[in-house]
């Protein structure tokens, strides 16, 4: 018997996990193969796949081939990676290139020492992100609300500053940068808005607008009676800053600040997600209306941000800042969710429900990570 299904036992010796004592076969071999098949060539083109985007693109395989009942579950996925001895890693913006050794290096013996003193509460870190606060999905406008092919997706852009502290406790009101001083429908009192709004010609952090927010951070601190810890990265704007009282800033080492970053560890991609649902939720309110196509004006945005940073859990905030390796050992205990892994999709998964399944999952992939690399362009990276 061997012998005869020797070709078929080679082939799945090869394809399969060969630490499996039994050669199970899924109940959806087809669907299996093709994404198996997608994986590995998603992978070797470099291009980070989690697991939601992965369950998503198996049902539409599975729609592809006419595969009525399939659902692909928690279940379903577990399996499926089993079967193909898969394993998976986080990997975050730059970090594929970044040294892993130096990140090592860096918590091992400088972060001990910088840290000293200074209690998980007040630990923060601050990160900004560009957004296109107008942007849809295209494979969404093209198809699914049926706008005339050829309409150019707005990249209207505005720079957000996020920042927390290491148990998610304190998330600081976002300082959003525009380019009009005066925006249409603004408030005439910007200290009214749930956000801090400043603006320059290009929608840029400078380092003037950085100064002024770390002063008036500084000044907070002080009337609270705080010492804090301020993790940031040395972009160009984050000037050094004389005779602070009560905040120590700290720059993460140039080269692995991808790998250390709890901002760039989930914490904006989540924020985004939450937006981003948000805008669509409106657009499809607008349609089911018969009203005319959604204009965003920025006000609204700056609301739909508030709101789309109130979502944000301390749970992700603070697991976010573990994935950095920030933690230490008891905080770790103290602080961890064993749901995070559940409660950080979260938002992408209820993000893919408000579009649908006739969106393409790289499209949407893509239109979450749209503007993350924004920010590089108009920042230069140097050495401190």
């Amino acid at each position: 018997m061997i012998w005869k299904t020797r070709d078929q036992i080679r082939t799945q010796f090869k394809n399969s996990n060969p630490k499996l004592k039994k050669l199970r076969k899924g109940s959806f071999q087809d669907v299996d193969s093709v994404l198996y098949q997608w994986f590995r060539e998603q992978r070797s083109a470099g291009i980070p796949l989690d697991g939601p985007l992965i369950q998503a693109k198996a049902r539409f395989f599975a729609e592809a081939l006419g595969i009525a009942n399939f659902s692909a579950s928690n279940g379903w996925f577990d399996k499926w990676k089993r079967r193909f001895d898969i394993h998976f890693q986080k990997l975050h913006g730059e970090a594929a290139s970044a040294p892993t050794r130096d990140k090592e290096n860096w918590l091992d013996d400088k972060w001990p020492v910088i840290r000293a003193g200074y209690s998980p509460e007040d630990i923060y870190n601050a990160d900004e992100t560009g957004l296109f606060f107008k942007m849809l999905p295209n494979a969404t406008y093209n198809s699914k609300f049926d706008v005339a092919n050829g309409k150019k997706l707005s990249k209207e852009r505005v720079t957000v500053l996020v920042c927390a502290n290491m148990t998610g406790t304190d998330k600081l009101p976002l300082l959003i940068i525009g380019k009009s001083a005066r925006p249409r429908n603004f408030p005439k009192n910007l200290s009214s808005l749930p956000v801090t709004y400043r603006s320059n010609k290009k929608a840029w952090m400078t380092g003037m607008l950085w100064e002024e927010w770390i002063r008036q951070l500084d000044s907070k601190f002080g009337k609270e009676k705080r010492k804090v810890l301020l993790l940031i990265d040395n972009c160009s704007a984050h000037v050094e800053i004389p005779h602070l009282k009560n905040i120590q800033i700290e720059y993460f080492p140039p080269n692995v600040t991808s790998l250390l970053q709890p901002m760039d560890q989930g914490v904006i991609r989540n924020f985004k997600a939450h937006y981003r649902r948000t805008l669509i939720e409106k657009l499809l309110n607008h349609l089911e209306q018969h009203q005319e196509l959604l204009i965003i004006k920025l006000v609204e945005s700056v609301f739909m941000a508030f709101s789309a940073w109130q979502s944000v859990t301390a749970t992700t905030i603070k697991n976010c800042f573990h994935h950095g390796g920030l933690c230490s050992e008891e905080e770790e205990i103290q602080l961890l969710d064993p749901t995070f892994d559940e409660e950080s999709e979260a938002a992408y998964r209820q993000l893919m429900t408000v579009v649908g399944s006739s969106v393409g999952q790289e499209s949407m992939e893509d239109y979450l990570k749209i503007d993350s690399e924004v920010r590089l362009n108009w920042t230069v990276w140097g050495n401190r």
